[in-house]
């Protein structure tokens, strides 16, 4: 039994990920997928020697193996300094700790990391408030002062 239970987890383990991207919708897919681009992008920026692809860390629990906290922490602070709003940052650590639970269940990351990653959190409204107030502007143009009114007349 306990050796029909090691094989049915290391299949389990292996379509993971397949089988989590098969229940979710395609527009939740595609902003996970430009977030694991993201972090691939920040892995290659931070000198990792061959870094995973996005098609690796959306398929592949393998791909995860050495995540840490410590990565995914800088990864935060590597979007702040790039001018990324407060909400995409957020919603890129979302998408981070729930690939990296998923590659926990697969036994790629130990749960105490997972745990560890899981502890990295984005920012509160306040808090965004505040590190948007010290960060220098990214507005490309001028916000206008007030919204534009659209009539029905063609002009």
């Amino acid at each position: 039994m306990a050796l029909a239970g090691r094989v049915a987890n290391q299949y389990a383990a292996r379509d993971l990920f397949s089988d989590y991207r098969a229940r979710k919708a395609a527009n939740t897919l595609r902003q996970q997928d430009g977030g694991l681009a993201l972090f691939a992008d920040f892995l290659w920026a931070a000198g990792i020697p061959h870094p995973p692809t996005a098609r690796d860390l959306a398929g592949a629990p393998t791909a995860w193996a050495g995540v840490t906290w410590g990565l995914v922490s800088k990864f935060r602070d590597w979007l702040l300094t790039r001018g990324y709003a407060i909400g995409s940052v957020n919603l890129h650590l979302t998408t981070l700790r729930t690939y990296a639970g998923l590659a926990m269940q697969a036994g790629v990351i130990p749960a105490g990391e997972c745990a560890a990653i899981r502890a990295v959190r984005g920012y509160s409204r306040t808090e965004g408030k505040h590190v948007d107030s010290a960060r220098a502007p990214t507005r490309k143009g001028a916000k206008k002062a007030q919204p534009v009114s659209l009539t029905s007349e063609c002009g």
